[in-house]
């Protein structure tokens, strides 16, 4: 469990995402734009992020990006979360409150380590070499984060219904 407060914490002490992953936050105040999380740089790695209201992932890997977009503005009253399942095809999943918003595949795979030399898991905001052009650095999140679960365990399942409502309902 991770906050708004935590410092940034080095890839080394990370779960290993190439697996699957769910990435889980809740706010204490609902927000609409920055950052919530942000592991890496645009030449490995992701965000999580608001723009005007509308939630976005984005995912870099060796030779591949995706992006996921809410269809429009979100107020995320509990919690927004994104999901990858590399059995169902590299598909990742944008969900807020429990209602899907996008989903995507994934062309490419996720490395055992996104970047050589290490890299860190932020909370709230990015650094200056960041995962997306779509914001300005630092890109502070204006909401209050209370925090940010990384589940990259993930019960097995059939189907990517089923990956989002495990997600949902993890502690």
């Amino acid at each position: 469990m991770l906050s708004e407060n935590s410092p940034p914490l080095a890839d080394e002490v990370l779960p290993l995402f190439f697996g699957g992953f769910t990435i889980t936050a809740t706010f204490k105040k609902a927000g609409s734009n920055g950052v919530i999380c942000s592991l890496g740089d645009h030449l490995g790695g992701f965000s999580l992020y608001m723009e005007s209201g509308t939630l976005a992932f984005i995912l870099a890997t060796p030779g591949a990006t995706s992006t996921l977009h809410s269809p429009s503005p979100v107020t995320p009253s509990v919690s927004i979360a994104v999901s990858y399942d590399p059995a169902d095809n590299g598909r990742l999943a944008l969900v807020a409150d429990g209602v899907v918003l996008a989903s995507t595949t994934h062309p490419g795979f996720i490395p055992a380590t996104f970047q050589h030399g290490g890299t860190t898991l932020r909370i709230g905001y990015d650094t200056p070499l960041a995962v997306s052009p779509a914001y300005k650095v630092p890109a502070r999140f204006d909401g209050v984060i209370e925090e940010v679960v990384i589940d990259a365990a993930p019960e097995s399942v059939h189907s990517m219904t089923d990956l989002v409502r495990n997600a949902l309902h993890a502690d």
